[in-house]
């Protein structure tokens, strides 16, 4: 433990890469969070477009950045430029899967599948595993949904 504080004290860049991957973590639990309300006040959860939030007022997706109105303000965004969330969203509204593209890969220990994507990204026609602007490798999801 010590060797590996020891490694992110003497590489800054790594530090960097931690610092914004635990901001990719907390985003992707906060808009968890609002999807559980967005559920029980709607009783399923927004319908998903190329890997954004549909707004079910205007029927249309919201950019991650631009506000969610009432739900957040902003709906929060990757802090690389060349990143991005991803939701997907089943038809039928019972269930999501919320993913992010962690930049220290399989150093994490809550990435996907040793660093790689997401089995379920894998399993998915959906979603592309490079869909996140790097490889989606971190997700969170509903309840009845297996990462």
């Amino acid at each position: 433990m010590a060797i590996a504080a020891l490694a992110v004290y003497l590489n800054p860049l790594d530090k960097i890469k931690m610092s914004r991957d635990q901001k990719r973590k907390q985003d992707l639990a906060t808009i968890q969070n609002v999807l559980s309300t967005y559920y029980n006040q709607q009783g399923k959860y927004p319908g998903s477009s190329n890997g954004k939030i549909i707004d079910f007022k205007t029927n249309k997706p919201i950019n991650w950045g631009y506000p969610w109105t009432p739900y957040l303000n902003p709906l929060p965004k990757d802090p690389s430029t060349n990143q991005q969330y991803v939701y997907y969203s089943e038809g039928n509204g019972q269930a999501y899967i919320l993913y992010a593209s962690l930049e220290r890969g399989a150093k994490d220990p809550a990435v996907c599948n040793k660093g790689l994507a997401c089995q379920s990204i894998q399993d998915s026609t959906a979603v592309t595993d490079k869909a996140c602007g790097g490889i989606c490798n971190y997700g969170i999801s509903s309840n009845n949904v297996s990462l």
